[in-house]
């Protein structure tokens, strides 16, 4: 359960990140770096007669993420990430076949010093037909079940199961602690004075990408509550310079659990944009106009494959509602328009009006502007958010709403304006959490 309280010294803070008081300046730039190398050791995969289509590594500290493709040559995978911030990184390296389907992953820390490579290496273990990523340092057990870590080396998160992706892994549930267990029985069983493991959240991490295209290549993480309910759909990064938005989306699907049902998110819808943190990637498409309401995805004349495997995954999950996070420009209350003409959608709620998705815009608008929005001051503007729509043609939420009748809604915190109601990316992620936490609340996902 998410709970987040409202006290005066964060409100003071937003207003300090917004009118630029003395005592915040920006962070300077990281001096300190050294390197992380990775290698996974693949020649059991060769006796197995599994083949490996490729490996990567994903590193995580604060809002900087770090994508690695990890190069494979003969029975070995490696990689070199140089000028890596010190400090401790959560790492998730992922092994994939040649269909792009997830072999195997594992989640560790690496703690990265000065002027110094940390070095992580793995060993492609096959169990029971499993490929599971353990430490070079980790000893099999002959006794393992598919997924069963039986010790973590130094670095490695002792809740991992190293045959799953982030997350899937409960500590103390492992079979080998039991001589008598078989794979997936929990060892506290032999044990008559010990309780069972409650029921956990699991994430699920697969992977889309553009056709062949693996500069596309992007995360669908797939949240379960043990506890039955609604389906909800978050996505981040349809544009890459919307920073605020792909990073909270990135959190959510990282740390955030809920209480009932399924979360599907997709951080960084447009991968190849994030990296540039450009609108578009290096193909210059705009991907939140390939979504043509009112008719399948399949014409390849006009539609792009990345578009169409976006929204495969939203027809199979059926969310009873969507959200995606963007940033606007401008302030829609001052009347900012673009060199076309057009009004600003800075500081709005798009609502696609179907189902209960006016109230529930009603609704976050009126929490944003009374907890979360410092008085701007000139001219009596505010930051306040206001309610506008339908969502353009072309939108993800556009072709949801419509398609599938269900509330959807593109949230537009501002980043301002030359001169004028200029935001942070720490204030404008602060409004995209809270824009999360009450739609996961008001959808049946959290208390």
């Amino acid at each position: 359960m998410l709970s987040k309280k409202v006290s005066l010294a964060a409100l003071l803070l937003a207003a300090a990140l917004l009118t630029g008081c003395s005592f915040f300046s920006s962070t300077p730039t990281e001096t300190r770096t050294g390197a992380i190398s990775f290698s996974i050791d693949l020649s059991e995969l060769e006796q197995e007669n599994i083949l490996a289509g490729g490996a990567g590594a994903t590193l995580v500290k604060g809002s900087t993420i770090i994508d690695v493709e990890l190069s494979i040559d003969g029975e070995t995978a490696t990689g070199l990430v140089q000028g890596v911030a010190v400090g401790t990184w959560q790492a998730t390296v992922t092994l994939f076949d040649v269909g792009g389907q997830e072999l195997a992953a594992r989640q560790l820390e690496v703690v990265v010093q000065r002027d110094a490579t940390a070095h992580v290496a793995l060993t492609a273990h096959v169990a029971q037909g499993a490929v599971q990523l353990r430490l070079a340092t980790e000893a099999p057990d002959p006794g393992d079940g598919p997924g069963d870590d039986p010790a973590d080396g130094p670095g490695g998160d002792p809740g991992d199961d190293s045959g799953n992706g982030p997350g899937g892994g409960d500590p103390g549930t492992d079979p080998g602690d039991d001589p008598g267990s078989g794979p997936g029985d929990d060892p506290g069983t032999g044990d008559p004075g010990s309780e069972p493991q409650p029921p956990v959240v699991t994430r699920e991490i697969r992977y889309i990408q553009s056709g062949n295209r693996t500069e596309t290549r992007t995360e669908v993480y797939i949240i379960r509550s043990p506890n039955p309910g609604p389906t909800a759909f978050l996505v981040g990064g349809m544009h890459g310079s919307e920073t605020s938005g792909w990073i909270v989306a990135g959190e959510v699907a990282r740390t955030w659990t809920i209480d009932r049902g399924t979360l599907v998110v997709i951080p960084e819808a447009n991968k190849d944009a994030v990296r540039r943190q450009k609108r578009t990637g290096s193909d210059g498409r705009n991907l939140n106009r390939y979504f043509p309401e009112g008719r399948d995805i399949n014409d390849p004349k006009k539609d792009w494959l990345l578009a169409k495997e976006i929204w495969d995954v939203v027809l199979e999950f059926r969310p009873v509602a969507l959200l995606d996070l963007h940033e606007g420009w401008g302030l829609r209350e001052a009347g900012d328009r673009f060199a076309d003409g057009t009004l600003s959608v800075g500081q709005t709620v798009i609502v696609y009006p179907a189902g209960d998705a006016k109230a529930f815009a009603e609704h976050v608008v009126e929490v944003l502007n009374t907890y979360h929005n410092p008085f701007y001051g000139t001219a009596g503007l505010t930051y306040n958010f206001r309610i506008i729509g339908p969502p353009v043609a072309g939108s993800l939420a556009r072709k949801a709403g419509a398609d599938l009748g269900i509330p959807a809604f593109i949230f537009e915190p501002t980043q301002g304006r030359a001169g004028r109601h200029q935001t942070t990316v720490a204030q404008r992620a602060a409004w995209q959490r809270v824009m999360v936490e009450e739609f996961l609340r008001w959808y049946g996902l959290i208390d």
